[in-house]
């Protein structure tokens, strides 16, 4: 299956009984796909990871392979050990809302408004108040000159090719 792009940024509120609205463009995307499951993790900066089951069989085969030659200690088997044990999987209903696992509404403090990143093949989801915060910070480190990568990328995406034979 090619990838499913997903791009910007939402804002939604969950409901009484703890389900959050998907974003429209998303859920045609995901839809058209034939994608009915979500699969959520708790990631590094205090988020909610959101994998499409397509992404997430992705992500399981790349596990799997690198456990295969992994020591029980390495920093990568402590990652996953700790990814795998924060992962909830959630459907999609029929007017396009996510029940998110109880457990992993508690591990990031998601209560009313939140916040939908998309990520190109996955998205995320914030609780508003840090999202503000970690976008301030990427703001800052854009300005400040320390996210040389991606200032990198997107010049060279803005870049114009060779010219062609006149």
């Amino acid at each position: 299956m090619d990838t499913l792009p997903f791009a910007g940024t939402f804002k939604y509120a969950a409901d009484t009984a703890g389900r959050v609205q998907l974003p429209p463009e998303w859920r045609a995307v995901l839809k058209g796909a034939g994608v009915e499951k979500i699969w959520f993790c708790e990631w590094l900066d205090g988020e909610l990871r959101a994998f499409p089951q397509p992404a997430w069989d992705e992500l399981m085969r790349r596990v799997r392979a690198a456990a295969r030659s992994a020591s029980p200690f390495d920093d990568e088997v402590r990652f996953v050990r700790h990814f795998l044990a924060n992962a909830g999987e959630a459907r999609v209903d029929s007017q396009g809302r996510l029940m998110i696992p109880d457990s992993l509404r508690e591990t990031i403090d998601l209560k009313d408004s939140m916040i939908w990143v998309g990520t190109l093949d996955d998205f995320e989801l914030w609780p508003a108040a840090r999202w503000r915060e970690r976008r301030q910070r990427v703001v800052e480190d854009a300005r400040g000159g320390r996210l040389r990568t991606a200032a990198a990328i997107f010049q060279t995406a803005a870049t114009p090719g060779p010219a062609g034979p006149d």
